[in-house]
């Protein structure tokens, strides 16, 4: 996605990749619900600190404000040397008082943005060993199980292949027909991946409108490439949106690795790489 935004995208691009980062958020508050719950109250207190911190900056700035009106107010209302001395005195206590405001505004924003700091570094030690494990979209394993089998399973294996397919224009229907609808032609299209694969084969959700198959196959590049043109033949699919039936066509853009050929990280940045080529193809 940031790949993307530094390209100068159109505004249309912006707007279909801001809901691709909506729907991320989305759903990984979703498979790290437990999550979420447990770190409830470490948010609150972090809310909190920073409601009372505007709170009391905000308190001490409007009764400055009131207090050089009422100075201003007494001003214009003077007519001899006399009349200004209680109005200059004033006018340096309220200085005093704001010198001292911004001191203690200075010491609240700092306390405020430590807390803040260490709340958020100690929210990102939890996340970081979150590892969701079941796609809930699709069902499907997840990128991470996916990751732990080329890394383990596929070590020293010289006839397994990877397949990557891309889901077409999901970013697309998301914008103009939501994301339920998205979701639902992914869906649509994993199972019918899954029926033309072997029983044995695996499939996993990767990222974003992506999915991965490892292929244990003892058959050359170009055998294995015609197996995939076929069980990822272009389908249409009718769907109720808006009370109304919508006829979709689902498609993919894929390709197969050798894995063999590469080690699991170059495989998993191959694989990275296609999907970022290919997942804004319409």
């Amino acid at each position: 996605m940031e790949e993307g935004l530094e390209s100068r995208p159109s505004p249309q691009d912006v707007l279909v990749r801001t809901g691709e980062a909506i729907k991320a958020i989305e759903e990984y508050s979703r498979q790290t619900a437990k999550f979420v719950t447990a770190q409830n109250a470490e948010l609150h207190n972090m809310v909190g600190l920073l409601t009372n911190t505007i709170a009391q900056i905000g308190a001490g700035s409007e009764q400055s404000v009131r207090r050089l009106q009422d100075i201003e107010k007494q001003i214009e209302r003077a007519r001899a040397i006399e009349d200004i001395k209680m109005p200059k005195l004033r006018l340096s206590d309220c200085l005093d008082s704001l010198r001292e405001e911004m001191v203690q505004q200075k010491s609240h924003s700092s306390t405020t943005v430590q807390g803040l700091t260490e709340g958020v570094s100690r929210i990102k030690e939890v996340a970081a060993t979150v590892t969701p494990q079941v796609d809930l979209v699709t069902g499907l394993p997840s990128r991470g199980q996916a990751e732990a089998f080329l890394r383990s399973d596929l070590l020293g294996k010289s006839n397994y292949h990877v397949a990557v397919f891309v889901v077409d224009r999901v970013a697309a229907v998301n914008a103009r027909f939501g994301y339920a609808v998205g979701d639902e032609i992914l869906r649509l299209f994993s199972q019918h991946l899954a029926q033309g694969l072997s029983a044995e084969d695996k499939l996993f959700r990767w990222s974003g409108p992506s999915l991965v198959a490892p292929l244990e196959r003892p058959h050359p590049l170009h055998l294995v490439r015609a197996e995939m043109q076929r069980v990822s033949q272009r389908f249409e699919k009718t769907l109720i949106i808006g009370g109304r039936s919508v006829l979709l066509p689902i498609a993919a853009n894929w390709t197969v690795f050798p894995a063999a050929a590469a080690g699991p990280d170059e495989l998993i940045q191959r694989i990275d790489h296609f999907i970022a080529e290919h997942r804004g193809v319409r």
